[in-house]
């Protein structure tokens, strides 16, 4: 049963009062998704090309937004939660947080979801709660079917890489998965977690049967080349490696 309830995200007072109304009518919370966004148009330019207000139309409703949403739910949470049927904080982030694929302000913020996860679920600790920073590959959102796969001005490589995207359903099924499975997500606690390597570990797929290559996948980043029909999709780039990719030491 879902309840649609319209919050401006970039006001603290809505989203506390958000919660209240949850406390008020439901009585508890199990799961918290952070993936509030406002800033899709404009992410081409450079930096210093854009608005000063820039950096708050990305991470305001995002970023600090995600953060005061954990804030006002974790109390809550805390009644109703045990080691049994954990809490569950999930925060949208991106790939963007390892390697620059927009602009700085859009970087830094989806570095900073991933550190949230982590810090979060560090000041956590000894409590029934989970935080979770989940990447999604390329989503076809209703926003993202406008401006590029109905766009006769988006680029053939940009539509390629959306139109082999992941769907928002598919998103939902890694959330579910990860509620479902609270030893797993114990162990993920606090970590970063790719969408589609946890369809391949928990067996969800999207709608339609297929499996979204995960982009650890070696398969994937050479499917425009001879070798790609030959290359195994389990072979990945191993963790650690994206670790150092992303080190600035």
């Amino acid at each position: 049963r879902g309840i649609p309830i319209v919050v401006d995200h970039n006001d603290k007072e809505q989203i506390q009062k958000l919660f209240e109304q949850v406390e008020k009518e439901e009585g508890k919370i199990n799961v918290l998704v952070n993936n509030c966004f406002s800033a899709v148009d404009g992410l081409e330019k450079k930096f210093w090309e854009k608005d000063l207000g820039w950096w708050d139309q990305v991470n305001s409703v995002g970023l600090r937004a995600h953060f005061i949403a954990s804030q006002a739910a974790v109390p809550m949470m805390l009644k109703s939660s045990t080691d049994e049927d954990p809490g569950l904080i999930v925060i949208v982030s991106s790939w963007g947080g390892l390697l620059p694929i927009f602009d700085a302000a859009y970087g830094v913020g989806k570095a900073a979801k991933d550190r949230m996860a982590g810090d979060l679920a560090n000041d956590l600790k000894g409590n029934p709660i989970n935080v979770i920073s989940l990447w999604p590959g390329a989503v076809k959102t209703e926003k993202i079917s406008e401006m590029v796969l109905e766009s006769s001005e988006a680029s053939s490589s940009t539509k390629a890489v959306f139109e082999s995207g992941e769907t928002t359903l598919f998103q939902g099924r890694a959330v579910a998965g990860l509620a479902r499975d609270p030893k797993g997500t114990k162990r993920r606690n606090g970590k970063i977690v790719i969408s589609a390597d946890l369809g391949e570990e928990l067996g969800f797929t999207e709608e339609d049967g297929s499996k979204p290559m995960s982009y650890r996948s070696i398969k994937g980043m050479a499917k425009e080349t001879f070798l790609g029909p030959f290359i195994p999709r389990f072979i990945k780039i191993p963790r650690w490696v994206l670790a150092l990719a992303g080190s600035r030491f």
